[in-house]
């Protein structure tokens, strides 16, 4: 068995999370979903072209929409200010 491959963890790039959540933001409805389907269908292919397992390109998507999607969650929380 030659030498696993892995992944940076996609989840704690800020760039990459940052980059999803500004395009999401501006889209809704059809625009997002084929937005966000097209961003994972090419990370996944590009985790697959070198040569990482599918089950470590599975757990990184995963982490990585979870980022995303918690930093949306976030950004439309209203700001409650101070509460002490």
């Amino acid at each position: 068995m030659g030498p696993s491959i892995v992944p940076f963890p996609m989840a704690k790039s800020d760039g990459a999370v940052k980059v999803a959540v500004a395009a999401l933001a501006v889209l809704n409805g059809p625009s997002a979903d084929a937005f966000w389907r097209k961003l994972i269908t090419g990370k996944r292919h590009a985790m697959t072209a070198q040569g990482i397992s599918e089950v470590e390109v599975d757990e990184t998507l995963l982490a990585f929409g979870q980022e995303v999607f918690l930093a949306l969650a976030r950004r439309y929380q209203p700001d409650e200010g101070d509460a002490a």
